[in-house]
């Protein structure tokens, strides 16, 4: 049996749970690895915790200078030492804007002392008595390989109909894209009948998007929630706003910076569950056919029959893409078998540890 201990920088990636309900991405890496039969353990790591115990380390990043990096001074820990103690290291990113992690980085490594240890942001940090002490010499260490040497395998969730080119580019050695839509949280959404569902669209964000709704010239009624940043009235839990997916016809989906890539959102999962009909821009849906868009104007202006023969198109289209989960069990579980078997050879004792040409 595979044993795995995944943690990371963020809370989330240390198995804490989000005030909002949403499920993070390593929860759907882990429902994965359990699937194929691993023993895993989701948490913070303590330092110079021994990693000889487990086949895998999944190590999750975010900007190192951010506030969300809680547990930075830990998860640098474990990716210098995983591979040194036969323990396989696999990495994965769950913001598309990763390329905000190698600005953290340079910026970090230009002056590590005063930007780790001097600035107010980091003294509630988790150890960081022992990362000023003891830890110093590694944590600096891994910050520099993970500046200028080929991270090890990383992992980004993505739909299958993504183009995959217009996502920002890893510095890793190998780069996986799996499509975690199969071990998704499956609320049991209630869902009216149509004749009862409102002609109405739903919009949750952790960012504000009000002028794209404003540009989209919409004249149902639109519900807009979500976070402090998003400048929306107020937040609901994700249960709630999933289930008011079953009682609207429309779900909206802004763009984001790569339109098109197919990065992995939920809310593609649950409008098709919910059968409800997704407005996202043309440029993001683009991969799944032009069956998949309809401008706003015609959705709108479409009758009641027309709207479930629509949204049973789009729900059709999201099944056809979505990978099967034995599918994505058993490539997740070769990742980390083979990162298990590359640790064990040895191939590198310091820093991070070498792993194969990059893949396009």
């Amino acid at each position: 049996m595979m044993k795995v201990l995944a943690t990371g920088m963020s809370p989330p990636q240390c198995g804490r749970k989000t005030q909002t309900g949403y499920e993070h991405v390593s929860d759907l890496w882990l429902k994965a690895l359990c699937a194929g039969g691993a023993e895993v353990e989701h948490r913070r790591v303590e330092p110079n915790e021994p990693l000889d115990g487990y086949d895998i380390a999944l190590v999750g990043l975010v900007p190192p200078n951010s506030i969300a990096a809680r547990y930075l001074y830990t998860a640098l820990d474990v990716i210098n030492r995983a591979p040194k103690e036969g323990c396989g290291l696999v990495l994965y990113v769950d913001d598309w804007r990763y390329y905000a992690i190698m600005n953290g980085l340079r910026v970090m490594c230009r002056n590590p002392r005063r930007r780790l240890i001097e600035t107010e942001l980091f003294k509630n940090f988790w150890a960081r008595d022992w990362a000023i002490s003891d830890g110093w010499p590694r944590i600096v260490e891994t910050l520099e390989s993970l500046l200028h040497e080929p991270w090890p395998t990383t992992l980004i969730p993505a739909f299958t109909w993504g183009d995959y080119e217009k996502l920002p580019k890893l510095p890793a050695s190998r780069v996986e894209v799996l499509d975690p839509s199969a071990f998704a949280r499956m609320y049991d959404i209630p869902v009216v009948d149509d004749a009862d569902r409102r002609r109405s669209w739903v919009m949750g964000t952790f960012s504000d998007q009000r002028q794209w709704i404003t540009d989209l010239g919409l004249t149902w009624e639109h519900n807009y929630v979500g976070t402090r940043r998003s400048k929306a009235a107020g937040a609901v839990k994700e249960w709630e706003l999933v289930a008011s997916y079953g009682t609207s016809w429309g779900v909206l989906g802004a763009p984001y910076g790569h339109a098109g890539s197919g990065w992995w959102r939920n809310r593609f999962v649950y409008a098709a569950k919910a059968g409800a009909i997704m407005l996202a821009d043309q440029r993001e849906v683009e991969g799944l056919g032009p069956m998949y868009y309809l401008p706003p104007e015609k959705i709108e202006s479409m009758d009641v029959e027309d709207l479930r023969a629509y949204a049973d198109v789009q729900r059709g289209l999201i099944e056809d893409f979505t990978e099967p989960a034995d599918a994505v069990t058993d490539r997740l579980t070769q990742i980390a078998a083979d990162a298990h078997e590359l640790a064990l050879s040895g191939v590198k004792t310091d820093g991070l540890i070498a792993q194969p040409e990059l893949v396009s």
